[in-house]
């Protein structure tokens, strides 16, 4: 391998509806299963265990400007993703999460 040369790079996706009350999930990948646990709280599970230091993670809310999103590095295989509004109280919505696991 070549120092700072990539050698491979496995990808998922999670797609959550979950504004109106409604909870639907759509995965790919390393993402496997989406668990919703309370408002505004998520549970991704993924295929492979991805360290921290090796997961890139990107999320995007879906339609509402007013909703922030934070994706946390639970355990190597579980990440969690909180939305929230403004005023910083736990709120259903619709995102979209991508990881990458660089190896």
């Amino acid at each position: 391998m070549n120092e700072g040369v990539l050698e491979k790079i496995s990808r998922g996706t999670a797609l959550i509806r979950a504004a109106g009350g409604a909870f639907t999930q759509v995965t790919r990948g390393l993402s496997t299963a989406v668990t919703r646990t309370s408002a505004g709280l998520y549970v991704v599970t993924l295929l492979n265990a991805t360290p921290s230091a090796n997961c890139k993670t990107s999320a995007v809310v879906i339609g509402l400007a007013d909703v922030n999103i934070v994706v946390s590095h639970t355990s190597d295989t579980v990440k969690t993703v909180s939305t929230f509004n403004q005023a910083g109280a736990a709120a259903d919505a619709d995102f979209d999460v991508d990881f990458e696991q660089v190896v």
